[in-house]
């Protein structure tokens, strides 16, 4: 617990020094709206997790493809390490892919693949490819991490607006630098005003697309959350893209604060065994979320 506390001392300080330095340089609607990004970036993670995921393929109602995925993490004091592997369908089991963001917000993230078929190796993904779509939905690796970027990003208030009991807080993000390697420059955040948690996201391929009011590429909406273990979880998380397709992340358990766990098993090396390992774990057996909770946001009272 003690080792904890020193982790959490050092985010904290990293996220107060970096955001010091943005609002001196920044006008009033630029520092409130980083500061509400950086409270989302730096929110409870509980630490250590596994959570176990439904990915459902749709054209309206009609359900092309189900996958069963499952999402391990470990948050260090100069990283957050993930493993995203795939237990069905069968015909696909083993594909695993590894994230690592740094807390440094500077140095850039990796994704390491791996493909049970073919060659059966590890290869590192070029920053151009981390906004491919996974197993052929919206979804791509760059929206599975578990922050926003903010180096070389510009944020802006676009305001407050109520949203049922809530106050919702709309930013709208820029990238203020040319880097050939991000597909969506321009993107509008819906965040919570109170805990700062992310509860829709468009993207844009070009800002100009943005300030002509057309329609997104695509879009996020997390339509159902809880507060699990002390970390506010999406429950439901659904993707529509500019031509009507649409996929949609359902939760089916989630643990945190993970003790018992082998996280030296999140490492690139690792990746080829991952799918036999994640299957001995039992916090991964799946139950049924209640399909009652799969449309409203229930956050945490102190996150």
């Amino acid at each position: 617990m003690r080792g904890l506390t020193r982790v959490g001392l050092c985010l904290a300080t990293a996220a107060v020094g970096s955001l010091f330095v943005r609002a001196a340089a920044a006008g009033p609607d630029e520092t409130e709206a980083f500061q509400l990004v950086s409270k989302f970036n730096h929110r409870s993670l509980g630490e250590a997790g596994i959570q176990r995921v439904t990915m459902l393929l749709k054209r309206g109602d009609l359900v092309s493809r189900r996958f069963e995925i499952v999402r391990i993490f470990s948050q260090g004091v100069d990283s957050i390490r993930t493993v995203v592997t795939l237990l069905e369908p069968a015909s696909l089991a083993g594909l695993a892919y590894r994230i690592l963001e740094y807390n440094d917000e500077v140095r850039r993230g990796e994704v390491h693949l791996y493909l049970p078929a073919g060659t059966r190796t590890v290869m590192q993904l070029k920053p151009s490819r981390f906004f491919e779509g996974l197993l052929g939905a919206d979804f791509s690796y760059d929206d599975l991490r578990w922050r926003l970027p903010e180096d070389g990003w510009t944020y802006l208030s676009l305001g407050r607006q109520a949203s049922g009991n809530r106050k919702i807080h709309k930013i709208l993000g820029s990238l203020s630098r040319d880097d050939g390697n991000i597909a969506f420059p321009a993107t509008v955040l819906w965040l919570d005003d109170d805990t700062g948690f992310l509860l829709r996201r468009a993207y844009y391929r070009n800002l100009a697309d943005y300030r002509d009011n057309r329609v997104p590429d695509k879009v996020l909406e997390v339509a159902a959350s809880r507060c699990i273990d002390g970390v506010n979880t999406p429950v439901t998380m659904v993707m529509t893209s500019a031509d009507g397709d649409v996929s949609e992340l359902r939760l089916r358990t989630a643990v945190y604060h993970q003790k018992s766990v082998d996280w030296e098993r999140l490492s690139t090396i690792a990746l080829p065994g991952a799918a036999d390992w994640v299957r001995s774990l039992p916090s991964v057996q799946a139950t049924e979320m209640d399909s009652s909770n799969l449309r409203s946001v229930e956050l945490c009272e102190h996150p």
